[in-house]
């Protein structure tokens, strides 16, 4: 029994001496590390890094180093640019972590650190390699109707880089993806089938409202034993956004009205007197946060100047500006002896903008109204088609605009709407208006014939269920309406033909397809309903019973393959920048043609 107590006694002095050396509260020791694979103490084990972080934060560019330490030892850190490392500070451990922030260092340092520990015994060993700071990424980002897709350039060490977006009005930074590549694409839909139903059932994402906000960040990382070391990148406190030229609504006396764009921080009110002449800034206004329209009063109002809204904002310090729709003038608004009638579908409707606080705004038919000055009727449905279709065959109010809404009004009667269309009219337009009452009538209509996969029939088809027939049954009341104002002794009315607009938005609504070349079910291509459209027009110009003009969509250059993902929500309907543009330009047309 005395020899067990010895034993006894001598194991326990061996233990009291080991955590004397190893220090209060810790192991005696370490499990088997890779510095020696072996058993050493405590106080032999060379610190390990954990994290770098490179952040930006109050104006200055600032480095985080973290390491896994012992509570009560004292490790010093060290950085290095090239060459030797040398120390920059010292720090005593209160638990198992420790980290110093080496403040204000300034953008893209390339500096390494690493941490020695000097007590309770200085270690020779340490981790030399260390981490170093990763530079921010220079990238861009392609804003589409249905995705963003950004790029970026390479950083020296990074292995991965992390992809966030945030929204204008939320400070949640939202992490999309880690990649190893140099791209990524954002899509606003998390499957197919939703986003099917994003360019489908019209919940798509504008990119006239849309505001997101992209960062990359590169991220370097290395596994040491059962450790991870990791060095996070500089990534910049605000990410690459679009900002969205503003279009004009209205000048009334003088005050300008404008619709909002994301992300901008002033608005600058501008003025020139010809397109020959630089903009000129003549009010700058703070943009109100989740406001959809905003007015200023100027100081006078010149009704021969054409006036315009820039946004202005900043990335990071960077002034940033939008283009200019630089359209918009009183110098035209004369023509309010004139009235116009617009038959069309969801693009000459405006069928983008129904909410009440912005219903309408965004119409070209608004927009020619404000730039000619001419009354106007608006009494397209979204959806509309030139052909009819028969109730008991559709249940469907879209296909009854040659009957509902032509053949109603050539009687003399109110034209029919169905649900939440509300039929537009200026303040010149009263009662139930004829179409014999205009001295103008505008046709828009034929994209969702496209769709409906409409027989086309022959250009002096009377057949109103086939293309042809329909628009030919259209200039027939039209015609009717005109002999009973020249029988009034009033001008005939002057017909103008619009072109189908450039879409690419077809049976898989996934998918980019040029309707132009691409056949519908019954076999016709976008292109195939054109010419039919244009065999129509020259048959009714050579009968001289009308005046007639084409207006040509396409050479006007607005909307076409390469920025359609830009310009339209859904590669069919326009966004307001888009809607202003053409408004202009179909102003500008009837102004020099038709007016």
């Amino acid at each position: 029994m005395e020899h067990i107590r010895k034993s006894i006694v001598l194991v326990l002095a061996f233990i009291m001496a080991s955590a004397c050396f190893a220090g209060a509260g810790q192991p005696a020791y370490a499990a088997k590390t890779k510095e020696g694979g072996q058993m050493i103490p405590a106080a032999m084990i060379s610190p390990k890094l954990a994290r770098l972080d490179y952040y930006y934060k109050a104006g200055k560019y600032n480095a985080k180093l973290t390491w896994h330490s012992r509570k009560g030892y004292t490790y010093r850190v060290y950085r290095k640019k090239k060459g030797a490392y040398k120390a920059i500070a010292t720090r005593r451990a209160t638990g198992s972590m420790t980290s110093y922030v080496n403040r204000d260092i300034g953008r893209n340092k390339g500096y390494t650190y690493t941490v020695k520990q000097i007590s309770p015994k200085t270690l020779r060993k340490y981790d030399k390699e260390g981490l170093t700071l990763l530079s921010s990424v220079s990238f861009r980002v392609g804003f589409g109707n249905s995705y963003s897709t950004i790029r970026w350039k390479k950083v020296p060490k990074a292995q991965k880089y992390c992809i966030y977006r945030t929204r204008e009005n939320n400070n949640k930074r939202r992490r999309l993806a880690a990649v190893k590549g140099r791209s990524y694409r954002d899509r606003y839909s998390d499957s197919v089938g939703s986003l099917r139903d994003i360019l489908h059932l019209n919940t798509f994402v504008d990119p006239a409202i849309r505001d997101f906000q992209y960062n990359v960040r590169p991220v370097y990382s290395k596994r040491v034993g059962t450790k991870k070391k990791v060095s996070k990148g500089l990534m910049m406190p605000c990410g690459i956004f679009r900002l969205e030229p503003p279009v004009v609504i209205s000048f009334s006396g003088n005050v300008l009205r404008w619709g909002t764009v994301p992300n901008a921080k002033h608005y600058l009110l501008l003025s020139r007197q010809s397109s020959r002449e630089k903009w000129k800034v003549v009010k700058r206004v703070s943009a109100k946060k989740r406001a959809v329209t905003m007015t200023a009063a100027l100081d006078a109002a010149d009704p021969n100047a054409y006036y315009a809204v820039q946004a202005e904002s900043d990335i990071n310090g960077r002034k940033v500006m939008s283009r200019i729709e630089g359209g918009f003038t009183l110098k035209n608004a004369n023509y309010s002896n004139k009235s116009i009638l617009f038959i069309g579908d969801s693009i000459m409707y405006g069928a983008l903008y129904k909410a009440p606080e912005n219903r309408h705004l965004f119409s070209a038919p608004r927009r020619i109204h404000q730039l000619t000055g001419a009354e106007f009727y608006n009494p397209s449905i979204p959806g509309a088609t030139y052909h009819y279709q028969s109730w008991q065959r559709t249940n469907q109010y879209r296909y009854r605009i040659v009957t509902d809404v032509v053949e109603q009004m050539k009687a003399g009667k109110a034209a029919k709407h169905a649900g939440n269309i509300v039929f537009e009219k200026s303040s010149g337009i009263t009662g139930d208006p004829k179409i014999r009452d205009f001295d103008i009538v505008v046709l828009a209509a034929g994209t969702n014939d496209y769709i409906d996969d409409t027989k086309m029939g022959d250009i002096t088809s009377k057949d109103k269920e086939t293309f042809c027939g329909s628009v030919n049954c259209i200039m027939k009341a039209i015609k009717c309406a005109s002999k009973q104002r020249e029988k009034a002794g009033r001008k005939k009315i002057k017909v103008v033909f619009v072109d189908l607009f450039y879409s690419e938005r077809c049976l898989d609504k996934t998918k980019r397809m040029n309707r132009d070349t691409t056949k519908n079910g019954a076999g016709y291509t976008l292109a195939d309903y054109q010419n039919s459209l244009n065999g129509i027009y020259k048959r009714w110009a050579k009968t001289g019973s009308l005046t007639l003009y084409r207006y040509k969509t396409r050479s006007v250059g607005i909307v076409d393959h390469n920025n359609i993902t830009s310009m339209t929500p859904d590669n069919l309907h326009f966004t307001k920048y888009a809607y202003a543009l053409y408004g202009d330009s179909m102003a500008q047309f009837l102004l020099e043609n038709v007016l």
